[in-house]
C-alpha cells in the first residue's frame, strides 16, 4: 500500500478522519499511481475540504475531486502532450463548473463550495494547482517549507506583517476564505512548481490537520516517521489530541530513499524557534546540539505513546471515520455540467412608496408582503404584487411598544439580512451600497444599488432573492434578475 510506484520509487501514506465535533466528513481525497494514470504521470494528490453545510460540504469536495481526476485521465487517453500547469487549471475550472452546476440544481446546496489542493508529479518534478485553505508542504531534511499560500483574509494579514500565525489561528476569521470551488463563476488556481529531492516528502492535508497541530510538531512527526502511512496515522492522532474541532485529511509522499547520513531514526527534530510567524516560505531548522543517546530515548518514549494512542482510536473510531487503506471510489461517467451564470440585479433602484418610514425596521411576512412603520408609528403591509399600500395594521403595535419621533437625525446602520439560503447581506454604510456574502463568508457582491442609494438603513431580503431596502425614509426594491441565474446546456 505504501509504493505508489516502484517507477520512482514513491511511497505513500493517507488517511482521513472525521474528528471529535463534527457529524460527517466533509474532507474528499486521491491518491493514484503510475498505473492508474495511462502509465503517464507519476502520481497525483488531491486535497478537497467542503463547506456550505446541510450536507453540502461533502458533496462539493467528492465532486471537486472527482471532476479533477475525469478530467485529467481523459487528458491523459486524448492528448499525447501534458502541460502540467495548464491540466490543473483546466481540471480546476472543470472541478468549478460541476460544482456550480449541482448549486444550481439543488437548493438545500446553494451554499456549497470547496477549497482544492492537487499535485501532479512528473519524474521529479512537482506541479501544485491551490484553491483555498488546504496546504501542501515539502520536508527536506529536517526543514519543513509550506509550498502554498493560504487564500484567507487572516493569511493577508499574516503575509503583510500585521498578525502572526499564532494570531492567525486564533483569529474569528481563520476558517473564511477568498477563494473556493464552485462559488465564482470563474476559479483561478495557484500554481507552484519545484523539482524533489531524493528523500522529499510531500505533505497535502486540510486545515483540520494545521488548525491543531503546530507546524513544529508536523514538521517533527514527518521527519521520524518509519514510513508516509505511519506519519498520517501520527498526524491524525495528534489533531485529535488537541481537539479534533474539523475533519482531519493527510496524504504524505516520501521521494525517493533517505540517504545513510540522514536515516529517520538519526534525524534531529525541527527547532520551533527557527520557524517564522511571518513568512510561508520560512524553513524550520534542525537543532543539531542535542544529544543523540538522549534524543533516541525521548523518541522511543514518543513513539510508545503515539503507538497506544493510535491503537486506541483505531479500536474506539466511530463508523464516519476513513480506515487508512480507503481509497476514494472512482467516479462514474456521468452527464454533461450544466453551466450556471451568477444572479445579477437591476441597475435601477426602485422606489415602492414615498411614504415616510422608520428607518429601524424592514420585515418581510412569510407570504411575502413587507411589513414597514411609519413615522406615525402605523404598521403598513406592502405587497410584492403592484408593491401597493394595501393594509393599515395599528393594532399590531401596542401603544406602549410604539415607536417615538427622535429629536435628532440618526446615523447610518449597519444592517444586516439573510436570505433561506444563509447568504448574508449588508450595508456597508461608507459607500451607501450593499454587500452580500456566503454563508462562509466569501464575499460575491460588493455594490448592489451602489450610486442609487443615498443613506440606506435597514434591508430584507425576499424568497427569490429581491432586496428591499429602507433608504432616506423611504421603501426601495432592487430585484434579482431571474433569467442570469437561470442553467443552461452546454
Amino acid at each position: 500500500m505504501q509504493t505508489l510506484s516502484e517507477h520512482n520509487h514513491v511511497h505513500l501514506g493517507f488517511r482521513s478522519d472525521v474528528g471529535r465535533k463534527r457529524k460527517q466528513n466533509e474532507d474528499s481525497f486521491a491518491a493514484l499511481q503510475h498505473d492508474d494514470l495511462e502509465g503517464r504521470l507519476d502520481g497525483l494528490f488531491l486535497v478537497a475540504d467542503g463547506m456550505g453545510g446541510m450536507g453540502g460540504g461533502d458533496v462539493a469536495s467528492r465532486i471537486a475531486v472527482q471532476s479533477v481526476t475525469e478530467t485529467i485521465r481523459a487528458h491523459l487517453q486524448q492528448e499525447e502532450t501534458i502541460d502540467a500547469a495548464a491540466l490543473l487549471q483546466a481540471s480546476a475550472s472543470a472541478a468549478n463548473s460541476a460544482v456550480r452546476a449541482k448549486r444550481e440544481d439543488q437548493l438545500t446546496l446553494r451554499s456549497m463550495g470547496s477549497t482544492l489542493t492537487c499535485g501532479i508529479l512528473q519524474g521529479d518534478t512537482l506541479t501544485l494547482g491551490h484553491i483555498g485553505d488546504s496546504r501542501a508542504y515539502l520536508l527536506r531534511q529536517t526543514r519543513l517549507r509550506m509550498l502554498t499560500n493560504d487564500h484567507s483574509p487572516v493569511w493577508m494579514e499574516v503575509q503583510a506583517g500585521r498578525m502572526t500565525r499564532e494570531e492567525a489561528q486564533q483569529s474569528r476569521y481563520r476558517s473564511s476564505i477568498l477563494r473556493a470551488v464552485g462559488i465564482e463563476p470563474e476559479v483561478h488556481a495557484d500554481i507552484i512548481t519545484t523539482v524533489l529531492e531524493p528523500g522529499d516528502t510531500l505533505l497535502l492535508c486540510s486545515d483540520g490537520l494545521t488548525t491543531e497541530v503546530h507546524e513544529t510538531e508536523i514538521a517533527r512527526i514527518l521527519a521520524t516517521a518509519p514510513d508516509p502511512q505511519s506519519a498520517c496515522d501520527r498526524l491524525i492522532a495528534a489533531a485529535l489530541r488537541e481537539g479534533g474541532s474539523d475533519n482531519i485529511t493527510a496524504i504524505v509522499a516520501r521521494y525517493g530513499e533517505l540517504s545513510g547520513e540522514k536515516a529517520l531514526e538519526e534525524e534531529d527534530t525541527p527547532s520551533e524557534s527557527n520557524m517564522s510567524p511571518h513568512s510561508p516560505s520560512q524553513l524550520a531548522d534542525s537543532t543539531p546540539a542535542r544529544s543523540l543517546n538522549i534524543l533516541s530515548l525521548f523518541l522511543v518514549g514518543v513513539c510508545f505513546l503515539q503507538a497506544a494512542t493510535i491503537a486506541y482510536l483505531l479500536l474506539h473510531t466511530d463508523s464516519n471515520r476513513a480506515a487508512p487503506s480507503q481509497h476514494i471510489v472512482q467516479p462514474k461517467a456521468s452527464a454533461p455540467p450544466i453551466t450556471a451564470a451568477p444572479t445579477a440585479y437591476a441597475h435601477r433602484v426602485e422606489i415602492v412608496s414615498k411614504t415616510p418610514l422608520r428607518s429601524s425596521f424592514l420585515y418581510l411576512l412569510p407570504g411575502g408582503d413587507i411589513a414597514v412603520v411609519s413615522k406615525q408609528n402605523h404598521l403598513i403591509e406592502f405587497s410584492p404584487n403592484g408593491l401597493r399600500q394595501n393594509r393599515l395594521m395599528n393594532d399590531l403595535i401596542p401603544p406602549d411598544q410604539k415607536l417615538r419621533r427622535g429629536t435628532k437625525k440618526q446615523q447610518a446602520a449597519f444592517a444586516i439580512a439573510f436570505d433561506r439560503d444563509g447568504n448574508r447581506y449588508q450595508i456597508q454604510p461608507i459607500t451607501d451600497c450593499i454587500e452580500k456574502y456566503t454563508p462562509e463568508g466569501t464575499r460575491i457582491s460588493s455594490d448592489i444599488g451602489k450610486g442609487q442609494l443615498t443613506s440606506p438603513t435597514a434591508i430584507a431580503v425576499s424568497s427569490t432573492g429581491d432586496i428591499y431596502v429602507i433608504d432616506n425614509d423611504e421603501l426601495k426594491l432592487i430585484r434579482a434578475d431571474s433569467n442570469s441565474a437561470s442553467p443552461t446546456g452546454n
